[in-house]
């Protein structure tokens, strides 16, 4: 659940053997501050709020537990991709606070993500190769498009070549859904020449 990370536990450094504790360093405390103002937000089922909290104490802090409950706040959001992102960045980390119990409860969690997710396959047959393929304005990388997760919901398509578009599709998508969009730029029609007199 949420919570992963307690609000003390960013503020504290490590104890030296001697037991004398160290000075919270700066940062330290404000990765804490950060930490239960998404603790608060999150009681007040303010997600918005939490997402943006979260996400600056993992600026602060780089505690991979906090992309957990961050995951957690985007869930709410319905916002998939970025949830199953940060499942996976904190499963690729070597954060020593994770238990193992914590890693398989994640990677559980984004099992059951990849099932809500929304897959396309973007096709551009007939298109330049400096062509450029954006989801809702957002450029996509060439090696996304073979299976591009996305939320659900409606997205807009579109090809590009320069600043000109030369393609576009909508697309309404549900939980789960796997689909192919074809992108394909109109054929310019060539008007022949009028016959000789």
């Amino acid at each position: 659940g949420i919570l992963a990370q307690s609000p003390s536990s960013l503020a504290q450094d490590a104890v030296p053997p001697d037991g004398e504790v160290p000075e919270l360093s700066e940062s330290a405390m404000q990765a804490a501050q950060l930490f239960g103002e998404g603790v608060s937000a999150v009681e007040r089922s303010d997600w918005p709020a939490a997402r943006e909290a979260f996400r600056r104490a993992y600026d602060v802090s780089g505690r991979a537990l906090i992309l957990v409950n961050l995951a957690l706040v985007e869930i709410e959001l319905r916002d998939y991709v970025s949830a199953a992102q940060n499942y996976r960045q904190f499963l690729a980390s070597s954060d020593p606070e994770a238990t193992p119990e914590q890693r398989a409860e994640v990677q559980r969690a984004v099992i059951n993500l990849e099932t809500r997710l929304a897959r396309v396959e973007v096709a551009t047959p007939n298109a330049e190769a400096a062509s450029v393929v954006t989801v809702d304005g957002r450029e996509v990388l060439a090696s996304e498009l073979a299976s591009l997760e996305l939320n659900p919901g409606r997205h807009v398509f579109t090809l590009r070549e320069g600043t000109e578009e030369v393609a576009r599709t909508e697309l309404t998508l549900r939980e789960g859904a796997r689909d192919r969009v074809v992108l394909q730029r109109a054929e310019q029609l060539v008007t022949p020449p009028p016959p000789p007199p």
